[in-house]
């Protein structure tokens, strides 16, 4: 028995310990404000960085426990002359108000202030690996790597556009990353910007219609088609049309004003349609209310799996050879599909939201 109880004794010594070990200094982060720190900062020659965290954020917790405790997160901060202030609750608590001043789109976030309080530059997301990590933020406190030196450097030098594109993503900037790609493409040539390359590094990220690079292509069609052709280019309308609806009518972040925006925008822009999108145009009251959200997720999973027949002309999140162009060519379409979903549902509700879908488009049926 004292053996026993000696054991528990040792492995709860070893926990403790671990844990004490693993604690974040007290020291390590300015306790006062941010315009302390700012203060603070200015005095001592030095920059401040802002670190943003949440409580619902994973990878901000793994952060606190694996790599804020270590000497060499301390060496950082020294070796780099900075203040650092975290704030661990942003979610919640925001004395300083850093999310309007700053913009926060992510977590987590470290945000680098010159001595007089001025944005250097900033970083989102959290390298796995306090070595990844630690080199990740060396990397961006160098003067090279401020803003300022990208801006003038992509200036001197436009083969380095890409590059820094990437570093504007991984700050999750996203109005300066929209405006400049808008600007690039206005620069050309475009044949430098419509590559795989970039396709697949920045263009399948195109998820919000003010994109730079949707709304070039929607201000400048001729232009594009020259360089892609035509098919490629509506492929990527059609595409890029399907997967913001999809985007923010499923998972846990439905989003159904912005899907109210991406249909006026198809009002504007009737030659962008998809079935898809004009099926939201009759149906968004419905997805929009209480009982018929889950009934429209199930009419939207028919418009995904669509029959054989409709296959070749709409795929799950995007189009193929689509070139419809008034309400007469997809309507046999459209009815069809909601006339397989009131054969297949019980719901009274549901049969009563495909019956008034096929009554609407029927009036284009010749």
């Amino acid at each position: 028995m004292k053996s026993f109880l000696l054991i528990c004794t040792l492995l709860l010594s070893s926990v403790a310990l671990r844990a004490q070990t693993k604690a974040i200094p007290d020291d390590l982060f300015f306790k006062g404000s941010l315009n302390e720190a700012i203060a603070k900062g200015k005095a001592e020659n030095k920059r401040v960085m802002v670190m943003c965290s949440a409580t619902f954020c994973g990878p901000c917790k793994q952060l606190e426990r694996d790599v804020y405790p270590t000497p060499e997160f301390r060496e950082l901060r020294d070796q780099n002359n900075l203040i650092m202030i975290y704030y661990h609750d942003l979610d919640k608590n925001d004395p300083d108000g850093i999310h309007s001043r700053f913009k926060i789109a992510a977590y987590p976030s470290f945000i680098v202030l010159d001595t007089d309080g001025n944005e250097m530059v900033r970083i989102a997301g959290c390298a796995s690996g306090l070595k990844t990590f630690c080199d990740k933020m060396n990397g961006i406190l160098q003067p090279e790597n401020t803003f300022e030196a990208r801006k003038k450097q992509l200036q001197e030098d436009p083969s380095c556009a890409f590059e820094y594109i990437q570093f504007l993503r991984e700050a999750f900037l996203k109005k300066e990353l929209e405006e400049t790609m808008y600007k690039l493409l206005e620069q050309g040539p475009l044949e430098d910007y419509f590559t795989e390359r970039w396709w697949k590094s920045y263009y399948d990220y195109v998820t919000f219609l003010d994109s730079g690079v949707f709304q070039y292509m929607v201000d400048h069609p001729k232009e594009v088609i020259t360089v892609i052709g035509k098919k490629k280019y509506n492929e990527f309308m059609f595409n890029r049309i399907n997967r913001m609806i999809n985007i923010r009518v499923t998972g846990s972040h439905k989003k159904y004003g912005e899907v109210r925006q991406i249909v006026q925008f198809i009002d504007a822009h009737p030659q962008f349609a998809t079935p898809l999108s004009r099926f939201f145009k009759e149906n968004i009251d419905v997805a929009e209310s209480k009982d018929g959200e889950k009934l429209f997720e199930k009419a939207l999973s028919w418009i995904k799996k669509v029959d054989t027949e409709t296959r070749d002309i709409i795929s799950q999140v995007g189009v193929s050879g689509f070139n419809f162009k008034t309400p007469q060519e997809i309507a046999p379409y459209i009815v069809k599909m909601m006339k397989q979903c009131s054969k297949y549902e019980k719901d009274p509700k549901a049969k009563e939201m495909y019956e008034k879908t096929i009554e609407s488009y029927s009036r284009y049926l010749n």
